[in-house]
């Protein structure tokens, strides 16, 4: 920080924040960790189930027997119980690398904290990868220890053998001939109550796990993180107790789920999961049956959600808060939900990445369009102008670097990725363009990567996105930049509404409505393409590449 004449402290809604006039370096508020992170994962999550209610429930599993409850005292129980079964098949070295592919199934946390305690590091994957995902980055990895559902063992064989590896595979879900299965490791050692848990020799450099990049524009890489980055930046993301239950679609491979899993567990409230994927229909069950007080929702998913006409009389009264991060939310998705949902309930909009955790979450009961609300507790940002990095004041655009007291230990197997993304002194580049206000409100406008460059003029995707949205008959779009002659051509790749405003709306309406409405430069030169369903990752995010595909696709055959 600079001089006090130099520096000044920000009050707003959710707290305190700092401005350094000299280096243009906002900061959340300089808190302590809420636990120590000189420990294990595993060593916390013990700690807390051991002391929690035994009767508690830690995990309720929706879509078994209309709800199977898992209980503080058993959920220890079961990972003290894994963790001795692998040390007896010898995985029991601090450092030894897992993989894991699986839905919010029952044994998924159990194994999870098992491997936390031993200090065996999990790269979690997406369930729904092809083989060829799968060889990506198992190849990183090389993992000696697969954790997957039956189902896809086939697949993930296939790709193993495209890695070049041979693991030792342990199945959830269904038995296989020849392989071992999750039931195998939760039978009763007889030796529960003796187990010690190990002590890491450094948590600040030992892994917990290697989470994948997002994948929306380029092959996933992976990130990670040491015990001490999940202690010090989970916990405290969003306010949780004893008395909430948590319910999030997203398996372990997204940020949101892996958030969810270790802050449900170490506030002593409930995570409610289902392997079912998400449906608005199926989202207001769970949250009306199951009383769910926090629920967190892609934007992709909550847009679904208020155009579910039972929305407006569900029962939602147990509901204080909705989060909603991983894409821009618009004026028009946050006006519906905040329009549609109970007047107690508080909505937050956060901001983050794999690299940084969530950094920015706004307060509930405000907002301002595009805005993603105020640095959290530990993180540090600025905005730096394109070419010199030259850090700008509030109100000024350019690309949003973070910094977070403990960082990730950058991309495995990749130190040239990691040395292009974080600097020396900690700094991460986001991709991100943004600004901030003079109150430290922080405001995203698009990815630097999808910025569409035409005719020397820089195009927003969101900008062009927000207004199509606006259109009747659109569901949801996706704008690309179809490759020309020098430059990038606008283009638009929608989903009709089920409605017959939907069924009667053509390209020509939609290039129409753009055209009056924006300047020359952002016409959708690139032509309309329908699409049924806009290609997502399963937390919700729209793959942006392979939306490109899909007007690659159909431009040689049409372009309207």
């Amino acid at each position: 920080m600079g001089s006090a004449e130099e520096s000044s402290v920000v009050s707003h809604g959710g707290g305190s924040c700092f401005y350094d006039a000299t280096t243009h370096v906002w900061s959340g508020l300089r808190r302590s960790a809420m636990y120590n992170p000189d420990q294990s994962l595993g060593q916390l999550v013990l700690s807390v189930l051991e002391r929690s209610d035994p009767d508690h429930p830690s995990q309720l599993s929706a879509d078994i027997d209309g709800g199977r409850v898992v209980t503080c005292s058993e959920m220890y129980r079961r990972t003290v119980c894994i963790a001795q079964r692998l040390i007896q098949l010898g995985y029991g070295q601090q450092g030894t690398m897992a993989a894991l592919a699986s839905r919010n199934g029952e044994h998924v946390a159990p194994v999870m904290f098992a491997c936390f305690t031993l200090g065996i590091t999990v790269n979690t994957l997406d369930p729904a990868f092809t083989a060829a995902d799968f060889a990506h980055m198992l190849a990183i990895t090389r993992p000696a220890l697969v954790f997957c559902e039956s189902h896809i063992l086939d697949v993930m064989r296939e790709g193993a053998a495209a890695a070049g590896i041979d693991p030792v595979y342990i199945l959830f879900e269904e038995h296989r001939d020849g392989y071992r299965h999750v039931d195998e490791l939760l039978e009763s050692t007889g030796t529960e109550q003796l187990f010690v848990v190990p002590t890491l020799d450094d948590p600040g450099k030992s892994l917990a796990v290697i989470l994948c990049s997002s994948g929306t524009t380029g092959r996933p890489k992976g990130v990670c993180y040491t015990h001490a980055f999940c202690i010090t930046n989970l916990p405290t993301l969003w306010r949780m107790c004893p008395s909430d239950s948590v319910l999030a679609f997203s398996s372990l491979y997204w940020l949101s789920g892996f958030a969810s899993l270790v802050i449900g567990t170490v506030s002593q409230g409930t995570r409610v999961i289902t392997r079912d994927p998400f449906e608005p229909a199926l989202a207001l069950e769970l949250l009306q049956r199951h009383r769910i007080t926090i629920g967190f929702f892609s934007p992709y998913q909550s847009n679904l959600l208020v155009r579910e006409p039972p929305l407006a009389t569900a029962d939602l009264r147990a509901l204080r808060l909705l989060l909603c991060g991983g894409a821009r939310v618009s004026a028009e998705l946050y006006r519906a939900l905040r329009d549609k949902l109970p007047s107690h309930t508080a909505l937050q909009i956060g901001y983050g990445l794999s690299e940084s955790c969530l950094v920015a979450l706004t307060d509930g009961w405000s907002y301002r369009d595009d805005c993603v609300g105020t640095l959290q507790p530990r993180t540090e940002a600025k905005i730096v102008a394109e070419g010199d990095n030259r850090p700008l004041p509030p109100g000024r655009q350019g690309e949003i670097l973070l910094r977070v007291q403990v960082p990730f230990a950058g991309y495995y197997g990749n130190p040239v990725a990691t040395a292009e993304t974080i600097s020396p002194d900690g700094w991460i580049r986001t991709g991100d363009i943004g600004h901030f206000d003079a109150d430290g409100h922080l405001y995203i406008v698009d990815r630097k990567k999808d910025i569409i460059k035409y005719a020397g003029f820089q195009i927003s995707p969101a900008e062009l996105e927000a207004l199509i949205r606006l259109i009747p008959g659109v569901l949801d779009c996706c704008v690309v930049g179809i490759p020309a002659e020098g430059c990038d051509l606008p283009a638009a790749v929608l989903m009709r509404s089920p409605d017959p405003a939907g069924d009667s709306l053509d390209g020509v309406q939609v290039k129409e409505f753009v055209r009056a409405r924006v300047a020359d430069c952002k016409r959708l030169r690139g032509g309309v393409y329908f699409t049924p369903s806009l290609p997502l990752t399963p937390s919700g995010k729209v793959v942006r590449r392979k939306c490109l595909e899909l007007a690659l696709a159909q431009a040689g055959r049409t372009n309207i």
